[in-house]
């Protein structure tokens, strides 16, 4: 869906290059979500090297995924003549399905709870229960958030190139690291935080100070321009 929403948003002439692109941050995705697990993992993998490409045996890092199509994107955008603000809908879609992922996959859910706004959400274990709505909130909070950056850019407050990729990164990262700190299900933790959660806000970190510089350059150029 990302990939198409680039190709009808692209003048006919930058849909190949714009295709090709979002197809690196695709595989970005994908390499950044299995690298981070087999990090965490490696004492499993070291004796099991041979299932470090079998992908479909599971072992997959949200944040890892989300780190991995966001260092394309800036691969791209310094290295390339594209506007990474033109990739929005991949990157949009991407943090949405992973999400999805997290919901169907019991990843990343909530506490038990018995307020109205709890939510019926599967565990581990298989055991349905009303729990703090993380992986809905989450994928809400994300569609939202595009829509606000997309349309920022739309009226015109956002013009700087580069910028609206950016801003989305640190929003869906933020996100996802604020619905971490949340989550309830077994995982690894360092000072009570998880790797995705730790990966999460360095990577939000990371994408406002890119903003800034954007920013920055932009004001730059603008009074150059005068």
């Amino acid at each position: 869906m990302g990939l198409l929403w680039i190709i009808l948003q692209a003048e006919p002439k930058q849909r190949p290059r714009h295709l090709n692109a979002g197809m690196w941050v695709v595989l970005g995705a994908v390499l950044g979500g299995r690298s981070l697990h087999i990090i965490i993992d490696w004492s499993y993998y070291r004796a099991h090297f041979i299932e470090i490409p079998q992908l479909w045996l599971g072992g997959f890092s949200v944040c890892g995924a989300l780190a991995g199509f966001a260092i394309m994107l800036f691969l791209i955008a310094f290295l390339g003549d594209i506007n990474p603000d033109a990739l929005l809908p991949v990157i949009t879609t991407l943090s949405v399905s992973l999400w999805l992922g997290c919901w169907s996959s019991a990843y990343l859910y909530g506490a038990q709870t018995a307020a109205v706004w709890g939510f019926p959400l599967r565990d581990e274990w298989g055991e349905i229960v009303l729990r703090w709505p993380l992986q809905p909130v989450g994928t809400l909070l994300t569609i939202l958030t595009a829509w606000g950056v997309d349309a920022a850019r739309a009226r015109g407050w956002i013009q700087a190139p580069g910028l609206a990729a950016s801003l989305a990164v640190a929003c869906f990262a933020i996100i996802f690291g604020a619905a971490d700190s949340l989550r309830v299900d077994p995982v690894p933790l360092w000072r009570n935080i998880s790797p995705d959660g730790w990966l999460a806000f360095t990577l939000a970190i990371f994408a406002i100070f890119s903003s800034l510089l954007i920013i920055i350059n932009h004001q730059r150029q603008a009074v150059k321009l005068v």
